[in-house]
């Protein structure tokens, strides 16, 4: 029988991949081939869950889903669920370049000549 833990760890792999559209790696992330808990067409998500009031993210954790994301041409992600809430965590880098192409996106706009 799973464990309380393991039920609510294998819980918000399923609810991150849902509300991702992506799907849960079989194994998640114990397997040499396919590292992580959830991928999508863009990115790579490790989770990372407590019921404690407080969750430690370290460096290792964070190169190593980096590493392992961009081997694969996906964008790195860390979910992680403390004190009921849920959170995501990305590059600095990346966030940028997503809201610069949101802000060309949408200063792109064309426009059609009647007449």
């Amino acid at each position: 029988m799973q464990s309380d833990r393991l039920r609510r760890s294998r819980q918000q792999e399923r609810t991150t991949a849902r509300l991702h559209g992506g799907r849960v790696q079989p194994g998640s992330g114990n397997s040499w081939a396919r590292k992580g808990d959830v991928r999508t067409k863009l990115t790579l998500i490790e989770n990372k869950r407590t019921d404690a009031t407080q969750i430690t993210l370290k460096d290792k954790d964070l190169r190593k889903i980096w590493t392992e994301a961009w081997s694969e041409g996906r964008m790195p992600l860390i979910g992680f669920e403390v004190g009921g809430r849920r959170y995501i965590v990305q590059l600095e880098d990346d966030y940028l370049e997503q809201q610069e192409e949101r802000r060309a996106g949408a200063g792109s706009t064309s426009v059609v000549e009647s007449g």
